[in-house]
């Protein structure tokens, strides 16, 4: 099979042209890529070894009409794009399919230019200007936990003035820089809905000093001894009796959270929870990638809703996982929570939950956990033990 793929791309790299027209004036000459019958203008990324191909119709030695180019760049990595060409040229918007992003809009040598619509592969979407395949002007930007940039724009990050929709439900209108609140602006605080208006640095409030974070891994064991999940916080402790830094792990995920207010967190801390998913992973038939969910837990601290913005997959069960994301959604929706406290006083507000699942080869099936913010961490090797050979395994994550 590997000799009879290398003949082809031998074959293929022996008919493709790169043709040059002629220089006028002492400026460089375009070259042009295809058949001397069906010329294409250059694209970008460059095609390997110049190959593309065309779908389309071929007139006066260009490629011409509607039609579909193909190509992949040097790291083997595809390029669909369909549109008008003219004169071997594209014209007009188009249709650009890359393993990262899926784009509609004017482009310029095969590259998102000017304006349109990215649906990329995160799920997060982007509406708005573009140079050279970099948001760069005006736009609005939708992330996949539904929270919302609206404004200028520079080095695919917000920088200008524009008003963020947080996911905690908070807000913040005003002055940002390389994708920081950055100047003077607004924000409206989750939960309570207080503002406050002033002079932001480095995305917070001028003069306030960065939370400090909990570095240490808890972890949750099976019998064996292995490591089911792991996290930055006790698992087994209430609110109450974490301390700052393990506090701070869970507020500094919130973008709207005031100094001195708390979002809500699991009553007896979030072990049972955790252990209810492991045990219906494992049952589900191992999960991986990451399961994202936000709680809405009201001012009596019962949950009132559970959105799911990120599943995994189940590749040996797949029919069976949308019965394993709501299984888990009803341990979330039973949970009894400290609900937020916003001035000192209970407050409606969602708790957010990200589970990690990760499987290699061996039996033992791995759960990471980042719970509230917590930075990534990893599920051990088994330390006791060992696996039967050819069985899942965790992996750390990268």
């Amino acid at each position: 099979m590997q000799s009879t793929l290398a003949s082809l791309f031998v074959l293929l790299s022996a008919t493709s042209t790169t043709l040059a027209a002629p220089a006028k004036d002492g400026v460089d000459p375009v070259r042009y890529l295809g058949e001397p019958k069906c010329r294409i203008a250059p694209l970008e990324p460059a095609p390997l070894n110049d190959i593309v191909s065309w779908s389309g119709d071929c007139e006066g030695g260009f490629a011409v009409g509607k039609g579909e180019l193909l190509w992949h760049d040097e790291k083997w990595k595809s390029q669909t794009l369909t549109a008008t060409l003219v004169r071997g040229e594209v014209q007009g918007e188009g249709e650009l399919k890359t393993e990262a992003y899926t784009y509609i809009g004017t482009l310029r040598r095969g590259v998102p230019h000017g304006s349109g619509f990215f649906t990329y592969k995160g799920g997060s979407m982007y509406e708005g200007d573009v140079v050279d395949g970099v948001r760069e002007g005006k736009g609005i930007m939708v992330q996949l936990d539904r929270s919302e940039y609206t404004g200028e724009w520079k080095g695919n990050r917000p920088d200008g003035m524009g008003e963020m929709k947080f996911w905690d439900g908070g807000s913040y209108k005003g002055q940002w820089q390389a994708g920081k609140r950055q100047g003077q602006g607004e924000i409206v605080y989750a939960g309570s809905g207080r503002r406050f208006a002033g002079r932001f640095e480095n995305d917070r409030i001028a003069g306030t000093a960065p939370l400090e974070e909990e570095t240490t891994l808890d972890k949750v064991l099976r019998a064996d001894r292995t490591t089911a999940a792991s996290n930055y916080l006790p698992l087994d402790q209430p609110w109450e009796k974490l301390t700052e830094p393990q506090k701070n792990v869970v507020r500094k995920k919130y973008d709207a959270l005031e100094r001195g207010d708390d979002p809500p967190y699991p009553a007896k801390g979030p072990r049972e929870t955790i252990e209810s998913v492991v045990e219906l992973n494992s049952r589900a038939g191992a999960a991986e990638g990451d399961l994202s969910v936000d709680v809405l837990v009201g001012a009596d601290g019962k949950a009132k809703q559970v959105n799911v913005f990120k599943k995994p997959i189940l590749e040996q069960n797949p029919e069976n996982l949308d019965k394993l994301v709501q299984s888990i959604a009803n341990v979330l929706l039973l949970e009894n929570y400290k609900p937020a406290m916003c001035q000192g006083q209970p407050c409606e507000m969602p708790y957010r939950l990200t589970f990690s699942f990760d499987v290699t080869e061996q039996r033992s099936r791995g759960l990471s956990i980042r719970a509230s913010g917590a930075g990534p961490v990893s599920p051990t090797r088994p330390e006791s033990p060992p696996s039967p050979p050819n069985a899942p395994q965790p992996r750390p994550r990268d």
